[in-house]
């Protein structure tokens, strides 16, 4: 089991991911998990899963988990989730463990558990004992990345005070889209991050050249459209952030081939690279500029459905168009 779910970071997932395996293992027709709240010291009724197909698993709060849906228990085990408090930095004192929650699995399929099954349970709750606490260190320390990748940012768009939250509304659109494409996720992350990123390379960029009040000539527009590459020669010497790259690279690119800075044409362009390219323009053309006033979300839409399948991806299109209307901002 700690191998099987030892890779599965997201909570949501761990949790359901945990409920099954003690459904599988005991032939149990429910499986629970209690977490304490670390806020009030209060257990939380987390998840139940049931071992019927057709049942999905229902998060509640705080309910009688022998009356959720009719479900009643005549044969329980439940058994302590138990692990030592992590502790960040250099401090290296033992703590004591402290109980983090309970693992329930109700109802054996056929006759009653017995001291096997609270065997294999104990065991099992010292395995998704530790694993929480690694989900646990992970998410402390993807927060503390996100914050450094927010920071990253905020320096972007401080250059330029009229693209300020360009990068942070590009990453909202670009999740939406993605989203309406049931994507996987990881991949859904990955888009967070690089769209957050995209304009990365901007820090290249002369400022006068980014608060020009009128439009840009030739020669320095040619500047500014080497915003893409630096931002990817930037980015690849980090390697957590290797599969972003194709959001900062390929924003500026074009189905055609009319784009910068390769020239990339149809499937030569990611799904990523698609979806961010499509974002950025949206709300570039419906924001403000000292040269030009912002136009109306459905005159934007409108003009990049003159340019779908020639210059952007038609489904990307179609999605935020949905998006849009679902939200009735078109």
């Amino acid at each position: 089991m700690l191998g099987q779910i030892g890779a599965i970071l997201d909570r949501d997932q761990l949790l359901n991911s945990i409920t099954k395996n003690v459904i599988n293992l005991l032939e149990a027709e429910r499986s629970s998990i209690l977490l304490v709240d670390s806020t009030n010291n209060e257990i939380i009724h987390m998840l139940s899963r049931s071992s019927h197909a057709e049942a999905s698993p229902t998060k509640c709060i705080n309910e009688d988990i022998t009356i959720e849906n009719g479900f009643t228990t005549n044969s329980i085990v439940s058994v302590p989730l138990r692990a030592r408090p992590i502790v960040l930095g250099k401090e290296r004192k033992i703590l004591e463990e402290q109980m983090i929650g309970n693992l329930m699995a109700m109802n054996k399929t056929y006759g009653k558990f017995d001291t096997e099954d609270t065997q294999l349970m104990e065991i099992l709750a010292k395995q998704v004992s530790t694993i929480l606490q690694i989900a646990t260190l992970f998410g402390q320390a993807n927060n503390l990345f996100l914050d450094f990748i927010k920071v990253l940012v905020a320096t972007i768009d401080a250059k330029d005070p009229y693209t300020k939250g360009h990068s942070k509304r590009v990453s909202e659109i670009s999740l939406d889209i993605a989203k309406k494409f049931n994507m996987e996720g990881d991949l859904i992350y990955d888009i967070r991050i690089g769209s957050l990123l995209h304009d990365i390379g901007k820090i290249h960029v002369p400022d006068h050249l980014l608060t020009k009040p009128g439009r840009l000539t030739e020669d320095e527009f040619e500047i500014v459209k080497t915003h893409p590459g630096v931002g990817d020669k930037i980015m690849k010497e980090v390697r957590l952030l290797s599969n972003v790259l194709p959001a900062i690279v390929e924003h500026h690119e074009r189905l055609d081939g009319s784009g910068y800075p390769f020239g990339l044409t149809g499937d030569q362009i990611s799904m990523m690279g698609r979806i961010v390219s499509v974002a950025d323009v949206y709300d570039a053309i419906t924001s403000d500029r000292p040269y030009r006033k912002g136009i109306a979300p459905q005159s934007a839409i409108e003009h990049l459905k003159l340019q779908s399948g020639s210059c952007f991806d038609v489904d990307c299109v179609n999605a935020l168009t949905e998006i849009l209307q679902k939200n009735e901002i078109y």
